[in-house]
């Protein structure tokens, strides 16, 4: 399975290092930045497969930090300037190390109450737990910060 994953992961990443020039991709206004319409999500990187739990594992396995890293890095290379992921404790910990790595690509944060406390029971604790997670973002510096979609569902 390792080694299909890694396999599987590596076809879709050769289109992005022999896609266009990052000129040629077409980018929208976000703020005071141009982001490209093309943005890579973050369910890959932090295993969030939406099919089942070994392929959220494999997927997790696969993308060790030096991975993201590399993906992201590979991401920018084909002209792709945005990312948007949860800032769960893997993100938090790969962040500086994507950063360190030369990527300037811009970052969304989806604030997920569960990256930083306990499964909110309540909608007073989902808010207070997502006004955490933006707070804890922000030191970061992304380029906008938004809800995860996904934490307001369960409520």
């Amino acid at each position: 399975m390792k080694g299909a994953m890694a396999a599987a992961t590596g076809l879709m990443a050769a289109p992005l290092l022999a896609g266009p020039s990052p000129s040629e991709l077409p980018t929208v206004a976000f703020g005071q930045h141009r982001v490209t319409r093309l943005i890579s999500g973050g369910n890959p990187l932090y295993g969030y497969s939406h099919f089942n739990g070994l392929l959220d594992n494999l997927m997790r396995e696969y993308f060790t930090d030096e991975q993201v890293v590399k993906y992201l890095l590979a991401c920018e290379k084909a002209g792709i300037n945005t990312w948007q992921s949860s800032f769960d404790t893997a993100a938090q910990r790969q962040f500086p190390k994507v950063r360190a790595a030369g990527c300037k690509m811009h970052w969304i944060c989806l604030a997920d109450s569960l990256d930083v406390s306990e499964n909110p029971n309540d909608p007073q604790t989902l808010i207070q737990g997502v006004m955490k997670c933006a707070t804890l973002a922000a030191k970061v510096k992304p380029i906008g910060i938004v809800h995860h979609g996904v934490t307001t569902d369960k409520h």
